[in-house]
């Protein structure tokens, strides 16, 4: 992947539409940013309700795809389907 094709991600404490849809695109591809654009996604994401809302249902999908896992446990579980 061409990581000069992503926008650059939100730093600090940077909330909005904007931001989200970015971290939400590299949620989408978070197998193959780099250590650090996964901390920053992070980051946000434990203190953004939106984007953990995201991240549970990209989880939920993923288990319930059996082929398909996300890197980040972060403790933010659901059920399957």
């Amino acid at each position: 992947m061409k990581h000069a094709d992503l926008p650059p991600l939100p730093i600090g404490s940077v909330y909005g539409p904007s931001a989200c849809a970015t971290v939400q695109l590299y949620l989408a591809v978070l197998e193959d940013v780099s250590p650090e654009q996964a901390q920053l996604v992070f980051e946000h994401i434990k203190s953004c309700a939106q984007c953990r809302a995201e991240l549970r249902l990209l989880r939920q999908v993923a288990r319930c795809s059996g082929g398909w896992r996300l890197a980040w446990s972060g403790g933010f579980s659901s059920g399957c389907c």
